[in-house]
């Protein structure tokens, strides 16, 4: 099986999770994909199975790898938040995803060190307010607070995660994001 813990160069475990890696070629493909990520599991039996539902998955071709933040973003708008109360300011919200972590980027690349780059560059950013008297929307001097941040870009980006991870079947660790 082709199930491992990943080492530093010392020999030391990186991470407690199993990780998969494996390469076979899925219905309706061309040619042979490689599949890879966490397990999610902490010991050898449970990542196997993990890893013998996963290539069953790639062998019907339900698992895909080549999702990116704004295919998931907008995945996630047309089935879930346009729906919801506040469908204006998750509208915001996923466009701020998108636009700080790069609508290109695959969904899988996602580190928690590229959350705090994005984090760090949206607190820079300055605030866009509406103004009434021209109708236009303007740019301020004013920046972000941490908690702005927080509810437009971290929170919203944590659940925009589970999302893949439960209904997309995007094997993104959440084990790696605290």
């Amino acid at each position: 099986m082709s199930v491992y813990l990943p080492r530093d160069k010392a020999g030391n475990a990186k991470t407690r999770y199993f990780q998969y890696d494996f390469r076979l070629k899925p219905k309706g493909a061309s040619k042979s994909e490689r599949f890879f990520g966490s397990t999610g599991q902490t010991n050898v039996r449970g990542a196997e199975r993990v890893e013998t539902r996963l290539k069953e998955l790639a062998k019907l071709g339900q698992l895909s790898h080549t999702m990116t933040v704004a295919e998931a973003c907008e995945s996630y708008w047309d089935q879930k938040m346009q729906y919801a109360r506040s469908a204006k300011d998750q509208a915001t919200n996923l466009e701020v995803i998108s636009t700080f972590l790069g609508p290109e980027t695959l969904l899988v690349d996602v580190t928690p060190a590229m959350v705090a780059e994005a984090a760090a560059k949206r607190a820079r950013t300055p605030v866009r307010k509406y103004n009434r008297r021209t109708g236009k929307v303007e740019l301020t001097t004013l920046k972000p607070t941490p908690a702005t941040v927080n509810r437009q870009l971290v929170q919203p980006l944590r659940r925009l995660l589970k999302y893949a991870r439960r209904t997309l079947k995007v094997p993104v660790d959440l084990g790696e994001f605290e």
